[in-house]
């Protein structure tokens, strides 16, 4: 049976996934070559591991407030 966290891991994975290659692109641009793209990646897989844990576990709650917000801008309140 597909239950609450199966559902947070994959979603979890796909946000990993973009915010560990967001991450290192941002850190190679700031920092160049050598310590953005070099050493970057560390701080890059530390930021991933972190959003993956945050959005298995908050899927839900972060579904409900862009719903809220999506409401409130369709309704002009």
């Amino acid at each position: 049976m597909y239950d609450y966290l199966d559902t947070g891991e994959e979603l979890g994975r796909i946000a990993a996934v973009i915010t560990f290659i967001i991450s290192w692109i941002y850190c190679a641009a700031t920092y160049g070559f050598l310590l953005g793209f070099g050493l970057g990646w560390l701080a890059s897989a530390l930021a991933g591991i972190i959003a993956y844990f945050l959005v298995m576990y908050l899927w839900g709650p972060i579904v409900l407030i862009i719903c809220g917000v999506i409401i409130a801008i369709v309704t002009n309140h």
